[in-house]
């Protein structure tokens, strides 16, 4: 992905960054659909319970259920198991595996960074679905394991996928990546007016706080790394860039103002 979209001759090649923001902000709002109305949302429904509350940052069930609460998460590692097998396919389009890529690289930090919150902090969807089941000794200190190893195990996958470059092209579209997503989620969660900021907070946890394992890719040696994705650009395709905007055109109308 070391391309310039239009290169000079023998210039370096660089991905472009705006189809790489829409591809980032189009992976958060797929994860945050899995998590909130496939995962909580589905579980709710098959239970036979209520959706009081479904929104990008809140999500209520009547009545509470451990299933419904342990589902949202769940469903995220469901959705980057089926993502990460999608990339074992070499013959994607570059925009394409960079969106599998975010897609379950999104879908594996949220569950995995609430496993450590829910275990710190004894609160959140594992907190719910575990607390009085399990006991406090075993649970805890077993989710903060497990979230660090698949927390740590989504970092091999990004390494492994984006090969490093020398002109710190992998650093701008980690980078762009980290921050498109979070940008389209604090803003999606803005149009919740019952509680603008306590949303905005949420999903700055699920995005900002949860991704902030891409920072550390930022230390991806330099050089294409073994196993690594042929260099291919992730060149300006409006297609991409139309589809994020009418994506999240509907995302905020609809799980942003809460449903």
């Amino acid at each position: 992905m070391r391309e310039l979209t239009s290169a000079q001759p023998g210039q370096p090649a660089r991905d472009s960054l705006l189809t790489v923001a829409a591809l980032a902000a189009l992976a958060y709002m797929a994860a945050d659909v899995v998590h909130e109305a496939i995962g909580h949302g589905g579980a709710c429904a098959l239970a036979g319970g209520r959706i009081v509350r479904l929104g990008a940052a809140f999500f209520r069930c009547a009545p509470g259920m451990r299933v419904v609460d342990a589902a949202g998460p769940i469903a995220n590692l469901v959705a980057a198991g089926l993502c990460f097998l999608a990339l074992r396919w070499r013959r994607w389009s570059p925009p394409m595996r960079m969106f599998l890529l975010l897609a379950g690289v999104f879908n594996v930090f949220w569950p995995a960074a609430q496993m450590i919150y829910s275990a710190s902090l004894n609160r959140d969807d594992w907190a719910f679905a575990l607390r009085g089941l399990v006991p406090d000794a075993l649970w805890r200190p077993g989710l903060i394991v497990l979230g660090t190893i698949l927390y740590a195990a989504a970092l091999v996958v990004v390494r492994r996928e984006l090969p490093s470059s020398p002109d710190g092209g992998t650093r701008r579209l980690i980078l762009m990546s980290y921050v498109a997503a979070g940008v389209a989620a604090c803003a999606a969660a803005a149009f919740y007016a019952p509680d603008r900021l306590g949303a905005v907070r949420e999903c700055a946890l699920e995005t900002f706080a949860a991704n902030a394992g891409l920072l550390f890719a930022l230390r991806a040696r330099q050089g294409v790394a073994v196993g690594a994705a042929p260099a291919a650009p992730v060149a300006r395709d409006a297609r991409w860039i139309a589809a994020a905007i009418v994506a999240f055109a509907l995302f905020a109308a609809s799980l942003g103002r809460g449903l």
